[in-house]
């Protein structure tokens, strides 16, 4: 759990892209519209071109390795429901048989911090990806989700879930049966692959990495109505955002 970035949940009002998107649209038709907000983006990892160490795990960042998280607002047109989008896009060298595992522990900037022990301090989602077993030019998504309570042995008891570390002796870790969190399409397409490939040039030295970069797509309502397990975002159709404090 971190509190070291803060990423834009854009009005829809403010949308900038309009696109057509696979599924069921009204009246059962195969698709429907959907208006994308402006990107917000935030590096997760330090900005060295030196080898990094993780602050909260001790562990060694390889220098030009980079994760960056993209955050947007998403309004579907015929069902009218209110998406957050997040794209997690890793650069690094990614062998064939590597897991990708991307988390975030986080909370809506529209919420007072936690100060309660026994209750939710923070939502997270995770995105693992791996190269898909039946077509090797694409990867899969296993998304999951749940929440953190957060424990007395707070350093701040103005928000319990501060400077907490990986440690488990924190938090207590719920996973939930189901995930409100989904990938909004599959990586299938081949023109835009969520693997950037690195052997694309015939003729030249094969490099053993499958990938130079990976990224993952997902989204959930804005409001899930699951008080006890989700935190809700607000959102209205003027220029007022909320946040997602990471």
């Amino acid at each position: 759990m971190k509190s070291f970035a803060l990423a834009t949940l854009a009005a829809m009002a403010a949308a900038q892209t309009r696109v057509w998107v696979e599924g069921t649209g009204q009246n059962g038709t195969s698709g429907q519209w959907v208006r994308l907000s402006a990107e917000s983006t935030a590096n997760m990892l330090p900005n060295s071109s030196n080898d990094a160490t993780n602050p909260n795990t001790g562990t060694t960042i390889a220098s030009g390795v980079t994760w960056n998280v993209i955050t947007q607002g998403v309004y579907y047109e015929d069902s009218g429901e209110h998406k957050i989008r997040i794209t997690h896009k890793l650069v690094a060298d990614i062998f064939a048989t590597d897991s990708i595992l991307f988390e975030l522990a986080y909370r809506p900037k529209s919420v007072t911090e936690p100060t309660d022990t026994a209750t939710i301090g923070e939502d997270y989602v995770q995105c693992e990806m791996t190269r898909s077993s039946t077509d090797g030019a694409f990867w899969s998504a296993s998304v999951a989700e749940g929440y953190y309570i957060c424990k007395a042995t707070a350093i701040d008891s103005t928000d319990v879930c501060k400077y907490r570390s990986s440690d488990t002796t924190n938090y207590t870790q719920t996973t939930e049966s189901t995930s409100d969190w989904v990938t909004p399409y599959s990586d299938d397409d081949a023109d835009d692959f969520w693997c950037t490939k690195t052997n694309t040039v015939a003729g030249a030295t094969l490099s053993p990495f499958e990938c130079s970069a990976l990224k993952c797509v997902m989204e959930r309502a804005m409001d899930t109505a699951n008080t006890s397990e989700d935190y809700a975002f607000t959102y209205d159709t003027t220029s007022n955002e909320d946040y997602m404090v990471i």
